[in-house]
């Protein structure tokens, strides 16, 4: 996007592997697959690559090249044919492990290890959804490979405990299966003491400024919260240039409540820079729009699990497994509607005991899954018999 590669669960668990001194070929297709006409971005955007990396070597291209047809559906099954006649072509011997971020990848790496290219098949299981597209007949397909996807591979990772739990209902053994979590490097997060943290501050961090993180319904709650707590504030963290329309409606809103002062926008920020305006917050939000519980449903929100590494109750509704997840460990609460976050909130904010007691779960909760430990589990299976 804009010459930027999208850096997701896949780039951190190749980024592991490089430092534990392995060589690794990663195929790369452009993300969403249209053509973008008369860009200085062109090329960026119409072309694919395969490059190899090592602990020695940053980076060699060995192939750039394009894939046709550009639109989908008809896109994947060129995809599907990229990938396998480059396997065709570059792999000479069998790879050891193939690693997939989506069932089309999957397919790609068993038509490869049917004819002796590929050794083991790594699923990396992010964006599982009942509803993933409106269209029925391909809801359907898309359904269908998934399955063969989780049935094929040797292990698949999930990043929820709820999309272990439909694997599982789908007939995956337990040892088939492994907890991938998007959570961060515990060690590297830089946290505040609540004494350090700003008081009564709300944080809300997402990719985009979009609807679908019911940013509105964010402002309603805040505006509610300055009668009891004047110094009340909220820092928006996402891109803003997405969609200008809703930042416009949003921001008139904010200025009809008389709340300028109390909200601010803080843009896209780095990852360091993120977590630091997390960490000098007292409770992070986590609100989805009623559409997203067809994808939320068994994603895993970064934006809980960095919270919880810097030690922030939260509150979140009750989309994801994550937010149920969170709730068990004490780390903060689900509210199924507005008038119940408020009153969460003042909950936690006037009682320092239950407040500090979520601060301390989190901490716990976050240690647990430190993405250092989950990774070294996950290369040691990836090199043993899995």
């Amino acid at each position: 996007m804009k010459g930027q590669r999208k850096r997701g669960g896949i780039d951190i668990i190749i980024d592991s592997l490089i430092d534990d001194s392995q060589s690794v070929l990663v195929l790369e297709y452009q993300l969403g697959g249209k053509y973008i006409k008369d860009t200085e971005f062109e090329k960026l955007n119409t072309y694919s690559v395969f490059r190899f990396l090592s602990y020695d070597i940053k980076e060699e291209i060995i192939k750039e090249f394009q894939v046709f047809p550009r639109e989908e559906p008809l896109r994947w099954l060129g995809e599907i044919f990229a990938t396998t006649g480059i396997g065709f072509q570059f792999l000479k011997n069998k790879i050891p492990v193939c690693i997939c971020s989506d069932p089309l990848n999957v397919l790609s790496a068993w038509i490869l290890k049917c004819f002796g290219k590929v050794g083991k098949i790594y699923f990396h299981s992010v964006d599982y959804s009942d509803r993933r597209f409106k269209n029925t007949f391909l809801n359907g397909i898309y359904h269908s490979l998934y399955r063969f996807a989780i049935r094929q591979a040797d292990l698949t990772g999930v990043v929820s405990r709820g999309m272990e739990e439909l694997c599982l209902r789908l007939g995956i053994k337990r040892h088939k299966l492994i907890f991938v979590p998007n959570s961060p490097d515990f060690d590297s997060v830089k946290r505040l003491s609540i004494t350090e943290r700003v008081p009564f501050s709300l944080v809300v961090s997402a990719g985009s400024v979009v609807q679908k993180s019911r940013f509105d319904e964010v402002v309603m709650i805040l505006s509610r919260l300055v009668k009891y707590y004047p110094r009340a504030s909220l820092k928006i963290i996402g891109n803003t240039e997405v969609n200008p329309d809703y930042l416009v409606s949003l921001k008139k809103m904010i200025g009809s409540l008389g709340l300028e002062n109390n909200v601010k926008f803080l843009g896209f920020l780095s990852r360091e820079e993120n977590l630091r305006n997390i960490a000098d917050s007292t409770l992070g939000l986590a609100m989805y729009s009623d559409d997203s519980r067809y994808y939320m449903r068994y994603a895993d929100p970064l934006k809980i699990r960095e919270y919880a590494a810097c030690g922030l109750p939260i509150i979140s509704d009750k989309t994801t497994s994550t937010g149920k997840e969170m709730e068990g460990r004490g780390c903060g609460f689900t509210v199924g509607s507005p008038d119940e976050a408020v009153e969460r909130i003042i909950e936690l904010w006037s009682n320092s005991e239950l407040y500090e007691k979520c601060s301390k779960n989190a901490l716990g909760w976050a240690k647990e899954n430190d993405k250092k430990i989950i990774l070294s589990k996950l290369i040691k299976r990836l090199e043993g018999d899995l």
